[in-house]
C-alpha cells in the first residue's frame, strides 16, 4: 500500500445541504421528485444499450425531416427505438431487470438486500427512506412495474424493519405470525390496474412512485391518494437523475408513450446516457448522510418538500446526437477491477468473481483494444440479446392481446352477472307471486270444499223434508205449521198497515219540516235585517246627538227632541219585534228534530204478500 499516494490526494470538501433545502420550490401539486443516482453498472449498461441501437438511431434522424418533430416511426426500426426507450427504463431501476443471468438464483438470501443497494442506487436511497420511516405510525404505498420488479422490492424489503403486504403476485415467502410487527406497514402494489388485487381500506401517509410506469391519473391511484382524507396523499417519486426515467417524466411519456418517437425524445436519451445517474454536487452531502436532512419532512409529511424541482431537459438536436455518437465510439473507459486491467493486482479474478459474482466492480466490460473503447458485448452475444430482444417483443405483444381479450371477457362476464343477476331477481319475483297464487288456491280449494259439505247437508235435508211430506205422516204438526203462517201472514200484513201509516206521517213531517226550515230562514234573514235597520239608526242617533250638543236655540233642540223620542221608539220596537224572532227560531228546530226522531222505517213485506207492498 503506497501511504504517500494515499495522503497526497485531495480530500473531499464536506458538503452542505443548506442551498439545495433553501432552492426548494413552490410546489402544491402533493407530486415531488427525488433525484436518485445510478450505480457504475448501471451507466455503463445504460451506454451500451444505447449503441446497441446506433444504426437505428441514424436511420431515424435521416428518415424525419428537419423541422418534423413528432410522431414518425416505420415498423423496421421504431421496434429497435422502442426496445432501447424500455431498455434503458430498465437499467435505471435495476441491471437485474435487463441481465436476466446475473439475477441471483434465490432471492431470500440474507445478503441479498445489501447486494441490491450496492448494484442500484434507487434500492440504496429506498433503504434510506425506509430508515426514516422506522418509527412512524404510517400506511405507505409502493408502486412499481409488476413482475421481476416487484420480486427485487419484496426481497429488499425482508432484510428491513419495516411490515410489508404484497398486493399484486404471489409472495416470494408467505409471511409468518412469528414475523415482528413495525409501526410503519409498507403496501407493495403494481401501477397497472389490471395485475393490481388491493381491495383494502387503509388510509395511505404517503406514496412511493418506485418507477416510470407510475401514473397519478390512473383511476385507482387516485382512489388511493384520496381514501379517508381530504386532501391527497403526497407523492414521492423516485427518478435516476438524468437517465430514461428523467426523460419520460419530463416529456410525459407515460401518458403519451407515442411521443417516444419524437426527435427530442430521441435525442435526450442519447445524448444524456454519458450523465445518467450524475446528480449536482450540492446534493451529494444529502445521499452521504443518507437524507438526514430530509428527516424532518418524513416526521410532518403535510410539510411543503425541500428539495427543488428536476431539472428540465434542455432540447438536443441531430448535431448533439450525432456528436455525441462520435465522441462516444473513441472515448475509452479506465475501470479497475477487470481481468484485462493492468492495474489489477489480484492475483485470482477469476475466482474473486465466483465467489461475488455482482460485485460492482466485475460488471464492467472486457476491454477492446481494437476499437480503441470498452465494448463488453461479442457477436454472438449481440446476436443472442436481438433474438431475446425479438421473443420479448413478441411475448410483450401476446401479454397485450391477452390483455386485451381478458378486458373483452371482464366485460362479458360482468354483463353475464348483471343478466344472470336479473334473471335470480325475476325469478325471486316469480316464485313469489307463485307463492300467493298456491295460497290463494288454497284458500278457493278449501271454501269449495265447505260449500260442497253445505251443500250436501241441504240436499239432505230437503230430501228428509220431501220424504215426511210424501209420506203424509205428522198432519198435526202441517195443520199447527199452517195456522202459525196464517198468524205471520196476518201479523205482517198489520205491520204493513203500520209502516204505510208511519210512513204518511213521516211525509207530512217533513213537508212541515221544511216549511218551519224555510220560515227559521226567512226569520234569521229579518234577523239580520233589523240588525243593520238598528245599528243605522244608533249611528244616526249618536249623529243626532252630536248635531244636538251643537244647537244654541231652544226650538231647534225641541225639534231634535221629539225626533230622538221617535228614533227611541222606533228602536225599542224593532228590538222587541227582533226578540220575538229570536224566540221563534228554536221552536221551530226543536220542532224539526221531533219531526226526525219519530220517522220509523217501514218493513219490508214478505214475498207472500205479492209485490204492491212497499217498504223505506
Amino acid at each position: 500500500m503506497d501511504i504517500g499516494k494515499i495522503l497526497d490526494v485531495t480530500p473531499e470538501p464536506i458538503l452542505s445541504t443548506d442551498a439545495v433545502i433553501n432552492a426548494a420550490s413552490d410546489n402544491r401539486s402533493m407530486d415531488y421528485c427525488l433525484p436518485v443516482q445510478m450505480a457504475e453498472f448501471q451507466r455503463e449498461l445504460t451506454d451500451q444499450v444505447v449503441n446497441l441501437h446506433y444504426s437505428d438511431i441514424l436511420r431515424f434522424y435521416d428518415t424525419i425531416s428537419p423541422t418534423q418533430n413528432q410522431s414518425c416511426a416505420p415498423s423496421d426500426w421504431a421496434d429497435s427505438l422502442g426496445a432501447m426507450y424500455q431498455d434503458s427504463l430498465l437499467v435505471a431501476t435495476h441491471p437485474y431487470l435487463l441481465v436476466d443471468h446475473y439475477m441471483p438464483r434465490s432471492l431470500l438470501l440474507k445478503e441479498i438486500p445489501d447486494k441490491l443497494a450496492r448494484t442500484s442506487a434507487k434500492f440504496a436511497v429506498l433503504g434510506d427512506i425506509v430508515s426514516l420511516l422506522e418509527n412512524k405510525q404510517y400506511n405507505v404505498a409502493l408502486i412499481a412495474r409488476s413482475g421481476k420488479t416487484l420480486d427485487l422490492v419484496e426481497a429488499f424489503l425482508h432484510g428491513k424493519p419495516v411490515s410489508f403486504e404484497r398486493h399484486t403476485g404471489p409472495y416470494l415467502r408467505e409471511p409468518s405470525a412469528k414475523q415482528r410487527a413495525h409501526k410503519t406497514t409498507i403496501h407493495v402494489m403494481s401501477s397497472s390496474l389490471l395485475e393490481s388485487s388491493y381491495n383494502g381500506d387503509h388510509r395511505f401517509d404517503l406514496v412511493i412512485a418506485f418507477d416510470s410506469t407510475f401514473n397519478p391519473a390512473e383511476v385507482h391511484v387516485e382512489a388511493l391518494r384520496m381514501h379517508k382524507r381530504n386532501i391527497p396523499a403526497p407523492v414521492l417519486r423516485l427518478v435516476s437523475n438524468l437517465s430514461a426515467e428523467h426523460v419520460a417524466y419530463s416529456f410525459g411519456l407515460t401518458a403519451n408513450p407515442d411521443r417516444v418517437f419524437t426527435e427530442e425524445v430521441i435525442a435526450a436519451l442519447v445524448v444524456l446516457r454519458d450523465k445518467s445517474g450524475t446528480i449536482p454536487a450540492e446534493m451529494k452531502s444529502l445521499y452521504l448522510q443518507q437524507l438526514q436532512p430530509l428527516a424532518y419532512w418524513f416526521a410532518d409529511l403535510s410539510l411543503p418538500w425541500p428539495l427543488p424541482d428536476l431539472a428540465p431537459i434542455s432540447g438536443y438536436s441531430k448535431l448533439d446526437v450525432e456528436t455525441s455518437m462520435a465522441s462516444s465510439y473513441h472515448r475509452r473507459s479506465a475501470i479497475p477491477g477487470t481481468a484485462n486491467d493492468p492495474t489489477d493486482n489480484s492475483s485470482q479474478p477469476s475466482k474473486r468473481y465466483k465467489l461475488d459474482p455482482i460485485s460492482a466492480d466485475h460488471f464492467a466490460p472486457p476491454h477492446d483494444y481494437a476499437h480503441g473503447r470498452w465494448t463488453g458485448l461479442t457477436q454472438g452475444l449481440l446476436e443472442q440479446y436481438n433474438s431475446l430482444v425479438g421473443r420479448e417483443r413478441q411475448l410483450v405483444s401476446e401479454i397485450e392481446s391477452h390483455r386485451k381479450l381478458a378486458t373483452t371477457q371482464q366485460l362479458k362476464m360482468e354483463s353475464q352477472q348483471d343478466e344472470i343477476a336479473r334473471q335470480v331477481r325475476q325469478h325471486a319475483s316469480f316464485e313469489e307471486t307463485i307463492g300467493k297464487l298456491e295460497r290463494k288456491i288454497e284458500r278457493g280449494e278449501s271454501d269449495a270444499v265447505r260449500k260442497e259439505e253445505a251443500v250436501v247437508r241441504l240436499q239432505d235435508e230437503v230430501a228428509s223434508l220431501k220424504a215426511i211430506l210424501a209420506s203424509g205422516e205428522d198432519a198435526d204438526i202441517k195443520t199447527k205449521q199452517q195456522e202459525e203462517i196464517q198468524a205471520l201472514k196476518t201479523s205482517l200484513q198489520k205491520a204493513n198497515a203500520t209502516a204505510d201509516a208511519r210512513s204518511n206521517e213521516n211525509d207530512y213531517m217533513r213537508s212541515e219540516y221544511q216549511k218551519a226550515s224555510e220560515s227559521a230562514s226567512e226569520a234569521l234573514a229579518k234577523v239580520g235585517l233589523l240588525t243593520t235597520e238598528l245599528a243605522e239608526a244608533n249611528q244616526r242617533a249618536d249623529g243626532e246627538f252630536s248635531a244636538l250638543r251643537k244647537l244654541t236655540f231652544d226650538e231647534e233642540r225641541e225639534i231634535r227632541d221629539s225626533e230622538i223620542a221617535e228614533l227611541k221608539v222606533k228602536v225599542e220596537n224593532l228590538e222587541e219585534q227582533l226578540k220575538r224572532q229570536s224566540e221563534a227560531a228554536p221552536k221551530t228546530s226543536r220542532a224539526r228534530y221531533g219531526v226526525r226522531s219519530s220517522s220509523v222505517p217501514r218493513r219490508a213485506l214478505s214475498p207472500a204478500d205479492g209485490p204492491n207492498t212497499q217498504s223505506e
